[in-house]
C-alpha cells in the first residue's frame, strides 16, 4: 500500500476522511468545492503525504474522465458534471489519511480509548490484510506468466489464478486463527499497551489547516 514516510494519527486520521468526504457530498453543486480539495491535496504534498496523494491521482484522473465522458454522451454538456467530480474528488482526497494509517498504531489508540477488542483487533486485520492481498496477487500473477498462461484464455485463468488465490485466502485465515489461539488471545482479558500513540504538532497543524481551508470555501 502507499504511503508517506510520515503518519497521521489513526484517530486525526479518521477524522479527517469523515470530514473530508462529508464536505465533499454537503457541498458537492459548488464549484469552489473543487478549489477546497485541490487546496487539501497539495497541503497532504507539502506536509510530506506525497507517496499517499500521488497514489490516489492515477484513479481519480481515470473515475473522473469516465464520468465526464459519460456525462457528456449523456446530456452534452458538462454542466451537470462539477457535482460528480465533487463527490468523486472528495471521496479520492479523504482516502489519503486512511492510506497514511499504521495499522498497529490504530489498534493502540482503540486500546487508549477501551474500545472493544473485537472492533480493534477487526480493523488491524482488515488494514494489514490489503497489502497482504495486493502481495498474494502480484506472486500468483508472475507465477500464471512463467507457465505462459494466456489473460484471455478464460478456463485456464480461472484454475490459475482464482483457485490458487481463494486457497491462499483460507490458508491465511487458518494461520491467523492459529496464531491467535498459540498467543491466548481473548476478548475479555485485560491487556497493557506496549506503546502509546500521542497526537503530533503535524496532526494538528493538518486539522486546522484543513478546517480553514473549508470555512474558506463556505465563506467564499
Amino acid at each position: 500500500m502507499l504511503s508517506s514516510k510520515k503518519r497521521i494519527h489513526p484517530l486525526i486520521g479518521i477524522l479527517l476522511s469523515l470530514i473530508i468526504t462529508i464536505y465533499a457530498l454537503v457541498f458537492a453543486k459548488s464549484l469552489t468545492t473543487l478549489y477546497v480539495l485541490g487546496a487539501i491535496y497539495l497541503l497532504f504534498i507539502i506536509l510530506g503525504f506525497y507517496k499517499a496523494a500521488l497514489g490516489v491521482l492515477p484513479m481519480s484522473a481515470i473515475i473522473v474522465g469516465i464520468f465526464a465522458l459519460l456525462t457528456f454522451l449523456v446530456s452534452k454538456s458538462l454542466d451537470s458534471f462539477y457535482p460528480l467530480a465533487n463527490r468523486i474528488l472528495g471521496l479520492m482526497v479523504a482516502i489519503i489519511p486512511g492510506m497514511s494509517i499504521k495499522a498497529s498504531d490504530l489498534t493502540r489508540c482503540l486500546n487508549q480509548i477501551k474500545a472493544p477488542k473485537a472492533i480493534s483487533l477487526g480493523m488491524m486485520i482488515a488494514l494489514s490484510f490489503i497489502p497482504l492481498l495486493k502481495d498474494e496477487i502480484k506472486k500468483i500473477k508472475e507465477a500464471i506468466k512463467i507457465r505462459g498462461v494466456s489473460k484471455f484464455n478464460i478456463s485456464l485463468l480461472y484454475r490459475a489464478f482464482l483457485v490458487p488465490l481463494a486457497t491462499r485466502i483460507s490458508n491465511i485465515s487458518d494461520t491467523l486463527a492459529l496464531s491467535l489461539e498459540g498467543r491466548g488471545f481473548k476478548m475479555n482479558a485485560k491487556s497493557s499497551i506496549y506503546k502509546r500513540v500521542n497526537v503530533k504538532i503535524l496532526d494538528i497543524l493538518l486539522l486546522i489547516f484543513i478546517l480553514a481551508i473549508m470555512i474558506v470555501g463556505v465563506v467564499l
